[in-house]
């Protein structure tokens, strides 16, 4: 089932039965207003029984009728609206498992229903420029909705959507049209809210069991001593004891912390974790329904969302409670090592047809399709296997207790310190770590030895990498919102200089890998050929190629390394 999806960019109005549709000639820029027959629409809404994705703002309807008419998703974007339409196919009531998809990582196991039920009479007035550009579309909608259980409601409500050729000035004309026609600014973002709050608590969804609503905070469970604050809430001023414990570091006077008072300008390390945690997760999210559908670097860039988690909880892991931290990162280890057989042979397949091309003295076209579809297969034997744990229930758990321990997240106090102070000397022990793994790797006297504490300083400038940019500001992410970059916190210049440095070390180690695992594929294929009775000769130039790949790659990590010491 085909999918497409644009940004929808639109104004509502609330209007009376009797207002009569304006003339929009006085808009600056709309050359022509062209006029079509009324349409009726008919569309059923769904969510789940605790109203998930209300909650996440997100609707889900079946249109019949007009000229968009199929299964469409709604999910707030930047600038306005993300809409996904899928077409209607057949007549089934039932959602399509395409369409659940794109929402399945906030539904879950959780069974969607019917919620809502929309008629609208609409009549269309297309405005466009001089050229015969749409620059917006003007909707006059006749409503009767009702939710399911609930009372009919009638009312009439304008919109006004941009079109292509059209900008947020031409939008401001309509408006002042609009408004002086005898038509307000509506008060609901949607039918469907305008339908729901009508109905009241008791016609609403009732909350899921075991799911925690995401928009609020729950009290996480604590280790014994102060109260850990929940996230935006002040630190709790608990009376100090009058003698710390024999080795127990002494506590700050709680007028000297916290939100209430802080004593620096900057946030505190558990706003900003906090922050970051939040802002991972939604692009965690964000790429699921993506790598459902195998689009195009998903899986990349949802592992790499898995491992800047997992980083958070390692790098900073000594300010969370360790049982919670220990089984959010044992989990999102799972998922990563899930997503890695996929994205490990989407590499070797892109990278045995690049190395193909560049051998001078060419390489045999039969031998580079073999290559590129033999990693092509494994590619998709593992994506279907990682779809298949994407619907079960361990994928599902994991996701709810990182909704919830991202709602709460158990900091310690020490936690409640300045954020450059208590983030920047982790990632200074970030450092320690990488050079002394480089400094054994340089040591080791057996080549295999010395590859795979190579990968090991690899995997840990990576760490060190997502772990700086996940707390930085300026590193934005697709699901960073402004409530995230509240927190305002900007990692200093020294950490900002090793996390540069971390990604050149990571980037030529990464090339060195590559090369190593390029290899290890040649030696099996080459195997496999001479069985087959094919000639081994291209794959020894290939496999051969590689050393001087990985000569310069080593050159290149050994040089980023010098400079990351002093750094």
């Amino acid at each position: 089932m085909e999918a497409h999806s644009h940004l929808e960019i639109e104004r509502k109005y609330d209007v009376g039965g009797s207002v009569p549709v304006p003339d929009f000639a006085a808009v600056p820029g709309v050359a022509t207003a062209i006029g079509f027959p009324p349409v009726e629409l008919r569309a059923d809404y769904f969510d789940t029984g605790g109203g998930i994705l209300g909650e996440r703002k997100i609707t889900l309807r079946r249109r019949l009728g007009g000229s968009d008419e199929g299964w469409h998703i709604k999910s707030t974007a930047v600038g306005g609206r993300m809409e996904t339409h899928f077409p209607l196919g057949g007549q089934e009531a039932n959602v399509p498992e395409a369409v659940l998809d794109v929402v399945r990582v906030h539904t879950r196991s959780d069974p969607l229903r019917p919620v809502a039920r929309v008629r609208t009479q609409r009549t269309v007035v297309r405005l466009l420029s001089g050229v015969g550009a749409l620059l917006a579309e003007f909707c006059d909608d006749e409503v009767r909705a009702r939710a399911v259980g609930g009372a009919e409601l009638v009312w009439r409500e304008w919109e006004v959507e941009l079109g292509p050729a059209g900008s947020e000035d031409l939008l401001d004309g309509v408006e002042a049209v609009l408004l002086k026609a005898g038509a307000a600014p509506s008060t609901h973002v949607s039918k469907l809210r305008r339908v729901l709050e009508a109905a009241g608590p008791g016609r609403r969804p009732d909350p899921a069991p075991g799911r925690v609503p995401q928009t609020a905070p729950r009290t996480a469970p604590q280790e014994p001593g102060p109260q850990k604050p929940g996230p935006g809430e002040p630190t709790p001023k608990e009376p100090r004891p009058q003698e710390p414990k024999p080795g127990e570091p002494e506590e700050p006077e709680p007028e000297e912390t916290g939100p209430d008072k802080p004593s620096t300008d900057e946030p505190s390390a558990a706003v900003v974790l906090t922050a970051a945690l939040r802002s991972g997760l939604e692009t965690l999210k964000h790429w699921d329904p993506l790598v459902r559908r195998d689009a195009e670097d998903a899986v990349h860039q949802m592992r790499i969302a898995t491992r800047t988690l997992r980083s958070v909880l390692q790098i900073y892991g000594d300010l969370f409670a360790p049982e919670a931290c220990r089984r959010l990162e044992d989990g999102l280890r799972r998922l990563g090592r899930a997503l890695g057989g996929t994205r490990d042979a989407e590499v070797m397949r892109d990278l045995a047809a690049k190395r193909c091309q560049a051998v001078p003295e060419g390489i045999p076209a039969a031998v580079e399709k073999k290559l590129w579809a033999g990693k092509e297969a494994e590619r998709q034997d593992h994506l279907a296997r990682l779809r298949h744990r994407m619907c079960g229930a361990k994928y599902f758990a994991l996701f709810d207790d990182l909704d919830a321990f991202a709602q709460a997240p158990q900091l310690l106090l020490v936690a409640a310190g300045p954020a450059g102070q208590v983030l920047e000397a982790r990632l200074e022990r970030g450092i320690a770590e990488v050079l002394d793994l480089a400094g054994r790797a340089a040591a080791a006297e057996v080549r295999d030895d010395r590859i795979e504490l190579l990968h090991e300083v690899r995997k840990t400038a990576k760490r060190l990498r997502y772990a700086v940019k996940s707390v930085n500001i300026r590193d934005v992410g697709p699901g960073r919102g402004d409530a995230d970059q509240a927190a305002g916190f900007e990692v200093g210049p020294g950490p900002s200089a090793h996390m540069r440095l971390a990604t050149d070390v990571q980037d030529a180690l990464g090339t060195h890998r590559d090369s190593v695992m390029f290899q290890r594929y040649l030696r099996r294929s080459t195997g496999r050929g001479r069985k087959a009775g094919r000639n081994a000769f291209a794959y020894g130039m290939l496999y051969g190629a590689e050393f001087a790949v990985q000569d310069r790659s080593l050159r290149e990590a050994e040089a980023a390394l010098e400079r990351l010491r002093p750094a």
